[in-house]
C-alpha cells in the first residue's frame, strides 16, 4: 500500500534528503493514534535492482490526558501560561468542496494533503455523488 494516499490530517509524512551523506529520510508521524492501529508492520525499501526491508512492532497506549511540555526558560521566568484557544476541527473536503480551484493547493498543504491527484479523485467522486442523489 502506498501511504502517500493515506496522508492528510491522521498521517504525515516528511521526506529529507542529506547531500553530504547522500542519505534519505523518510519519517511518518501518525497523529491521534488509536489501538487498532498497533500491531506488526513492514517497511519495504526498492530503488532499481536493490531492496531492503525493515519490520517494527507498533505499540499504542492509552494516554492519560495532555503530556505538558516543558520549556526550560519557564522554569525561570514566573508568569502566567495563557491557554490557547482550541482551533475547532474543520472537515477539509467540505471546505474544498466549496472552495476555488485555484485555492486546492494551498488548502490542502495547510491541512497536510500531499497527494494533489488523489485528492481531486476523490473531490470528483464526491461530486459525482452528490449530483446522483439529487437527480
Amino acid at each position: 500500500m502506498d501511504l502517500a494516499s493515506k496522508a492528510g490530517k491522521h498521517l504525515q509524512l516528511k521526506e529529507t534528503f542529506e547531500r553530504h551523506s547522500r542519505v534519505y529520510t523518510f519519517e511518518m508521524q501518525i497523529i491521534q493514534a488509536k489501538e487498532n492501529y498497533a500491531g506488526n508492520y513492514r517497511c519495504e525499501v526498492t530503488y532499481k535492482d536493490k531492496f531492503d526491508s525493515c519490520s517494527f512492532d507498533l505499540e499504542v497506549h492509552e494516554s492519560t490526558g495532555t503530556t505538558p511540555s516543558i520549556d526550560i526558560r519557564s522554569a525561570f521566568k514566573r508568569r502566567e501560561v495563557k491557554q490557547q484557544e482550541e482551533v475547532p476541527e474543520v472537515d477539509v473536503w467540505e471546505l474544498l468542496k466549496n472552495a476555488k480551484p485555484s485555492e486546492y493547493e494551498k488548502i490542502a498543504f495547510q491541512y497536510g494533503i500531499t497527494d494533489l491527484r488523489g485528492m481531486l479523485k476523490r473531490l470528483k467522486r464526491m461530486r459525482r455523488v452528490e449530483k446522483k442523489s439529487a437527480g
